[in-house]
C-alpha cells in the first residue's frame, strides 16, 4: 500500500473526529503536535490555535504538509520527540504517536518538561481492550487502566475521554482509541 493511500486511509478513522474536537481546547494556544503524519489532522484545529508547531519523523510527510497546508501560523519540521530541543507549550498533541516510540517513557518526560504552567497533553492510543486489528507497527498496546497508571507517572490530572473529548471514560472502557487530557502540577 503506497504511503499516500495510508495517509488519506488515516484521515477517515477515529482519530479525525478527535482532532476536530481540538479547536474547542486549543483556541489561542501556542501548540506542540507530536507526530502529526499527513498534517490533515493538523488542519481540524490550526486555525483557532495562536501558533503551532509539528513534529514529525518522517521527512516526506514533512515535506508533504509544508507542500500541501502552507499555513501561516503552522511550523512543520522534521524531529524526534526524544531528541529535540523544543520550546514551552500551552497545549500538547500527540494523537495515535505514543504506540509507536520504543522510548516512551523518555518522550512522556520530554513532553511534561515543555508544559507551561496550566498547560494541557491530549493524546491517544488504541484500546489494547478494544476491537481493532493488530498493527505491527505498534510497541505497547495499553489497556485503559495501564494508559491511565503510565500516562500518571508524569501527569497530576489524567482524564479519559471519549472523542468527544467531553465525555469522561472508565478505566474499564473497550472504547478506541483511548483519549487522554493531562495537566501536570504547576508550582
Amino acid at each position: 500500500m503506497s504511503v499516500m493511500w495510508r495517509r488519506i486511509g488515516y484521515m477517515l478513522t477515529p482519530q479525525l473526529q478527535i482532532y476536530k474536537n481540538l479547536a474547542k481546547l486549543l483556541e489561542n494556544k501556542v501548540v506542540l503536535e507530536v507526530g502529526f503524519g499527513s498534517g490533515f489532522g493538523t488542519l481540524q484545529y490550526a486555525h483557532v490555535a495562536d501558533r503551532v508547531t509539528g513534529i514529525e519523523i518522517d521527512r516526506d510527510a514533512v515535506e508533504f504538509a509544508q507542500w500541501a497546508m502552507p499555513l501561516a501560523n503552522v511550523e512543520w519540521e522534521v524531529g524526534d520527540i526524544c531528541k529535540e530541543t523544543l520550546g514551552f507549550y500551552d497545549a500538547i498533541v500527540m494523537i495515535e504517536v505514543i504506540e509507536h516510540i520504543p522510548r516512551w517513557q523518555e518522550a512522556l518526560q520530554r513532553i511534561s518538561d515543555r508544559m507551561l504552567p496550566d498547560a494541557t497533553l491530549i493524546i491517544s492510543t488504541p484500546n489494547a481492550n478494544g476491537t481493532f486489528i493488530k498493527n505491527d507497527l505498534h510497541g505497547d498496546e495499553w489497556t485503559a487502566q495501564e494508559f491511565y497508571e503510565r500516562l500518571s507517572n508524569y501527569f497530576s490530572e489524567v482524564t479519559l475521554h471519549d472523542f468527544s473529548l467531553d465525555n469522561p471514560q472508565e478505566l474499564d472502557t473497550r472504547i478506541t482509541p483511548l483519549v487522554a487530557v493531562c495537566k501536570k502540577e504547576t508550582k
